[in-house]
């Protein structure tokens, strides 16, 4: 089998030797095809570290399995380009092509030109909905660019025009007239990067017949990505949630790698600051069950499966991060299933560099930006050791929920306060973020769904923000407290403060200051068993228990009730029972509460 590889790898070199026209961009020329993401030096390396990695060689082998489905199966079709079929052809073109790029096997590239030529007789790739133009455009070009010497001059002709007329005129349009604000190519949020990025390779593939607008695309990229890759600064935060920081930086990663591979360099990008840290930062936030605080419009808690992490990892020189997602590998190849989208980037990028997991792990760390994240976790050698991620918050950003000072919290890989995630994004005005706007009246969005406080029984101020204000990273008893008080205009003063107190043991301790009478809720959400007893609950699951207990004020107690949703519109909640303790209090409140691991 080996043996085979290397001819047939050998095979698709030589083809690919052919004479090529030349790209000149700006006066640069630019490497013949393949050009994008997997050149020919990456492929060579991978061939080489195949010899010395188990892992690389059943990597390979899973995808040219996947590659060997889609060509027995019925090709994909629909009626009309929308994001999720635009997102399937990524994953098919590139597990088709990267099954072609190490075996050299006809029947691979044979499909992805029937493929290319359906894609392409699309009147157009849905410019309503400009991501799913640019998902179109990356699953073409990464397999028009990796099958050129071998696709006919008819269907290189088809695809050209196609991403010319369906992409290329509509982007430099949009540059041209687009605003500063709501256009796609220039706003702050992850439209942006994925783009801007889809149209960057679109350009790249086709640039020997669009040189002049591959320059100007290219240029335009450079300028506006900064404009959501600013809000990086300083720790790597993305502040849209996890869901959207696989999606940003996944598109991310692929701008860096095609810039890089076709000029030299990455028009500044990778050195803005928090890029280099994103991915780090990323790791740092996994819980030891590997599950994220799926904060803001996130949907799963489960950690990420892109290869993103290969490409960060290799061009920032990042050992655990590339120790991590080889971990994540060795999941996702023991499934029946590889994950979709762009995993097969997880060969081209491929990083064995080694990392020592059992080294001493900082017991806090924090990260700052838009919205602050605080880590904290007890020893690893401690089976009951905590786990807890909290946050600050800016609620009226970009799919932000009132969520300031919420956090979750886990031991012996179980979740014990829980973050509900996002609702249905066609329910009513939900992209709306003023303070008297629908989203805050619907039950996920709104504070009174998350892990903080309440006062009054009213959602956080949407205006309002939560950052660090105190931050203590050295002794046995780290923490960090939050500033909170402009989420509720009729306080003076509200400060959240996280402590780990042991190995074992959280302390959440708020402080509230509002004149007058006033009613005080701190809120948590669970999919445990509850059992309440006064001053105390006691969460149950799968055989194991952690108690929360109200320290301050004496005779504080809790309650429990089943989460449900506000409206008829949104979608249903099972199996979360809410917790709350109600404080009623004039002028001064401090509420101190325990959780903690049970024996």
């Amino acid at each position: 089998m080996k043996k085979l590889l290397t001819i047939t790898a050998l095979l698709v070199t030589l083809v690919s030797c052919q004479t090529q026209p030349e790209a000149v961009v700006e006066g640069k020329a630019l490497p013949d095809h393949p050009r994008l993401l997997y050149t020919r030096a990456d492929q060579a390396r991978v061939g080489k570290l195949a010899k010395m990695a188990p892992q690389l060689r059943n990597l390979q082998e899973a995808i040219v399995a996947q590659a060997d489905g889609i060509v027995k199966g019925e090709e994909l079709t629909s009626e009309k380009v929308d994001l999720s079929f635009s997102r399937a052809w990524v994953n098919r073109m590139l597990a088709l092509g990267i099954a072609y790029r190490q075996t050299g096997d006809s029947k691979y590239s044979d499909q992805i030109g029937k493929s290319l030529n359906y894609l392409c007789s699309f009147e157009t790739w849905h410019p309503e909905h400009y991501l799913d133009v640019a998902e179109m455009t990356t699953a073409v070009a990464i397999a028009y660019d990796w099958c050129y010497d071998v696709l006919s001059e008819k269907t290189r002709q088809t695809v050209r025009e196609a991403i010319y007329n369906k992409a290329l005129t509509l982007v430099l349009n949009e540059y041209e007239n687009g605003d500063e604000v709501g256009s796609w190519a220039k706003r702050e949020t992850n439209w942006n990067v994925v783009c801007n990025t889809g149209m960057v390779l679109g350009a790249l593939a086709v640039a020997e017949d669009f040189p002049q607008e591959t320059g100007i695309i290219v240029r335009n990229a450079e300028k506006y990505m900064p404009n959501c890759l600013r809000f990086f600064d300083p720790d790597g935060v993305c502040y849209e949630g996890p869901g959207y920081y696989e999606y940003t930086n996944i598109y991310l990663a692929m701008a860096l790698k095609a810039l890089e591979d076709n000029f030299g360099n990455t028009g500044g990008l990778s050195a803005l600051p928090g890029i280099s840290k994103t991915a780090q930062y990323y790791v740092d936030c996994v819980s030891p069950s590997g599950r994220v605080f799926n904060f803001a419009d996130s949907g799963s808690d489960a950690a990420s499966m892109s290869p993103l992490f290969f490409y960060f990892s290799r061009k920032f020189n990042l050992p655990e991060v590339a120790g991590w997602y080889r971990g994540q590998l060795e999941k996702a190849l023991a499934r029946k299933t590889l994950p979709a989208w762009h995993f097969p980037l997880s060969l081209a990028w491929y990083d064995d560099t080694p990392f020592d997991n059992s080294a001493p792990k900082t017991r806090i760390k924090t990260f700052h930006n838009v919205n602050d994240i605080l880590m904290l976790r007890g020893s690893q050698d401690n089976p009951k050791s905590i786990h807890v991620l909290a946050k600050g918050g800016d609620p009226d950003m970009a799919h932000q929920q009132a969520d300031g000072g919420s956090f979750v919290i886990e031991s012996e890989g179980e979740r014990w306060l829980d973050e509900l995630g996002c609702d249905a994004y066609d329910i009513p005005s939900f992209f709306t973020y003023a303070p008297d706007a629908p989203r805050w009246g619907y039950f996920r969005e709104s504070s009174l769904s998350h892990n903080t406080i309440s006062l009054d029984g009213l959602c956080q101020y949407s205006r309002g923000t939560a950052h660090f204000a105190d931050e203590n990273l050295d002794g046995d008893q780290p923490g960090a407290t939050f500033e909170m008080t402009s989420l509720y205009p009729g306080a003076q003063s509200v400060t959240r403060g996280f402590t780990l107190a042991s190995d074992t043991s959280l302390l959440v301790t708020d402080h509230v200051e509002a004149k007058g009478k006033h009613d005080l809720r701190w809120i948590g959400a669970t999919r445990a068993s509850v059992e309440v007893n006064g001053s105390e609950v006691i969460l149950s699951n799968n055989g194991k228990q952690f108690k929360i207990k109200v320290l301050k004020p004496e005779g504080a107690g809790f309650t429990t009730e089943p989460a449900k949703p506000f409206t008829q519109y949104e979608k249903d909640l099972e199996g979360i029972t809410m917790i709350h303790c109600d404080i009623h209090f004039t002028d001064k409140a401090e509420t101190v509460v325990e959780l903690k691991s049970l024996d």
